[in-house]
């Protein structure tokens, strides 16, 4: 079972806040990728309570791995842009 980083935790604990989500959101929609798009809004998704990210428990190890790290470029990409 892959570990979800403190990187990760730290992230969906943010993403709670509606105005963090909102700026993380238009952030992914900026980038015009329909990928970085779909992980931010799972991103969000699970920050949610737990009936809204059941579909993640389905994903496999392989999944949750590449979706961390694409979240850690993604939130690169936002950081950088100020």
């Amino acid at each position: 079972m892959t570990k979800t980083t403190e990187y990760q935790k730290d992230l969906i604990e943010a993403l709670k806040d509606p105005s963090e989500a909102a700026a993380y959101m238009n952030a992914a929609i900026e980038e015009g990728d329909h990928e970085i798009f779909r992980l931010a809004a799972n991103n969000v998704a699970e920050s949610k309570p737990k009936s809204f990210s059941t579909l993640r428990t389905k994903m496999t190890p392989e999944s949750r791995a590449r979706s961390e790290e694409q979240t850690r470029t993604l939130r690169e990409k936002i950081r950088t842009r100020g």
